[in-house]
């Protein structure tokens, strides 16, 4: 009888360690560093932005650049069937907003130590250009969200005591944005470098950040120019010598010819076999007016000699209709 005692509790104990090693996950990242969760990021903002699922981005849409042939509810500003405002808030709060917010967390509780004088400068010059990089495309996101909603929780935004978050005055949010990003641009040090490889756009090119934040703060500069001209024109004055005026400027994610990293425009239109979306007529013939040279680029499959932009927002025969530049179709756009 003893003995079965002991067996029995021995047993207890063997199942309650196992319980324990059942809650937890030994493969699971329970403590990712900053500069990954920038990564992740960096990749989920473009994503947003490039993708053309209509779950998710109908902005070529609404800019009447394409239009659909077959369904035409988003052509026709329907937006709320498929949940596309709530999809686009959440990608931009959670994929992006939250993983930046993260990652400067994981960066700014980073010590250095042990070194010398002259690489503990270069480790701190380092460390703050990292930090002004996430930055920056924080704010990029937050004024995507601003330009798309109007007023959105801000000061709120990312406490998660909070349930429902305040929602912040726009003008006022898009005011502490240019303070956030003038603070950025101030503690990018280009004689220095930042994330290297784990940068996917610039490869931790500071002067290149530096030249791309400065051309956000001219965009919002463009913002203000109706609303307030003195204070855009002083803007424009800060940083006209140093904005992205040639295309090997231009922030580029390159993506790879291969799953899963190929471009979200290819995934869109040729792994869903997307044939119904078509350039729109309202597009078509502004370019062909000016002759303009990107037409070859935009669209494809002339009708009679000339591009031809299916009517917007109205039903169509794919067919019948010049097609989507073939370059989007390239899985490493």
């Amino acid at each position: 009888m003893i003995l079965k005692r002991i067996l029995l509790i021995g047993l207890g104990l063997v199942l309650a360690q196992c319980s324990d090693n059942l809650n937890t996950d030994e493969k699971a990242f329970t403590d990712v560093p900053g500069e990954p969760l920038m990564t992740n990021a960096q990749r989920n903002l473009v994503d947003q932005l490039v993708n053309t699922n209509v779950n998710t981005n109908v902005f070529r849409l609404f800019a009447q650049q394409w239009s659909e042939a077959t369904y035409v509810d988003e052509a026709r500003y329907d937006i709320i069937t498929r949940s596309i405002p709530e999809n686009h808030w959440e990608a931009l709060y959670v994929d992006v907003i939250k993983d930046m917010s993260a990652a400067a967390a994981r960066i700014s509780e980073q010590e250095i130590l042990n070194v010398s004088p002259a690489q503990f400068e270069e480790d701190t010059a380092i460390k703050a250009n990292k930090l002004a990089i996430i930055e920056i495309q924080t704010v990029l996101a937050y004024q995507i969200l601003v330009d798309t909603f109007g007023d959105i929780p801000y000061t709120e935004a990312l406490n998660i005591e909070v349930i429902n978050p305040a929602y912040d005055d726009d003008a006022a949010i898009y005011m502490d944005l240019i303070s956030r990003l003038n603070a950025a641009l101030d503690n990018l040090n280009t004689e220095y470098g930042s994330f290297g490889s784990q940068d996917l756009i610039y490869l931790g090119n500071t002067s290149s950040w530096l030249t791309f934040g400065n051309s956000i703060k001219m965009r919002f500069a463009m913002r203000f120019a109706d609303v307030n001209p003195d204070m855009a024109q002083t803007m424009v004055s800060d940083v006209s010598d140093n904005i992205i005026v040639d295309n090997s400027q231009n922030a580029i994610l390159q993506y790879e010819a291969t799953t899963p990293n190929t471009s979200p425009i290819w995934l869109d239109l040729v792994q869903s076999n997307r044939k119904d979306f078509v350039p729109a007529d309202t597009f078509v013939d502004a370019l062909n007016e000016l002759d303009d040279p990107r037409s070859d680029v935009f669209f494809s499959d002339p009708v009679d000699g000339e591009y031809l932009g299916g009517p917007y927002g109205s039903t169509v025969n794919y067919g019948d209709y010049s097609h989507l530049g073939r370059i989007l179709y390239e899985p490493d756009l």
